[in-house]
This record gives C-alpha cells, sequence and structure tokens, in this order.
C-alpha cells in the first residue's frame, strides 16, 4: 500500500494545487 500512496503524492506532485481544488480530491482520499 505504501508504494501506491508513494505513487499517486509522485503523480500530484506536479498539479498539488490543481489537486486540492479537484472535485476528485475526496475520491483520492478514499482510494487511499
Amino acid at each position: 500500500m505504501s508504494n501506491i500512496k508513494e505513487a499517486i503524492e509522485l503523480y500530484l506532485e506536479p498539479i498539488e494545487n490543481d489537486f486540492a481544488l479537484s472535485p476528485d480530491h475526496e475520491i483520492m482520499e478514499i482510494a487511499v
């Protein structure tokens, strides 16, 4: 699970600001 979380964090890092304002934010939190 930690590997998946790290991969998601690395993927979202460049778009962190957009992600924080995205409706998908809640979905990602649930998925993680």
